[in-house]
């Protein structure tokens, strides 16, 4: 089975304070219900490392058809409103994250 090019994978370490994860997992509960009702949604995941002390603890998968419809997504008002409300900044207490949309070149 070859390698789908037209597919773009969304991943995003997110550093979290400890004293804010379940915080963080209601946030993350209302995003992926956006997300799967998006055209050209394909899936989505959250990882937690298994290293306490890792510099990101949480990961976002989000695996869609193609590049145009990840944009689309995330252009909506919906979307730039939730990560406003999110709370990402620079501060020790606040959300980080560290996103990239990538293409996968290997199986």
């Amino acid at each position: 089975m070859g390698v789908d090019i037209s597919r773009v994978t969304f991943i995003n370490p997110l550093f979290i304070p400890a004293a804010r994860e379940d915080e963080f997992l209601e946030k993350w509960d209302k995003g992926a219900a956006y997300v799967r009702e998006r055209e050209g949604f394909v899936s989505t995941s959250l990882h937690r490392s298994l290293d306490r002390k890792a510099r990101f603890q949480y990961f976002t998968v989000a695996v869609w058809e193609s590049a145009e419809h990840f944009y689309q997504a995330m252009g909506s008002d919906w979307w730039r409103e939730y990560v406003t409300e999110f709370g990402f900044g620079p501060g020790a207490e606040d959300f980080r994250a560290n996103p990239t949309l990538c293409e996968q070149i290997r199986e």
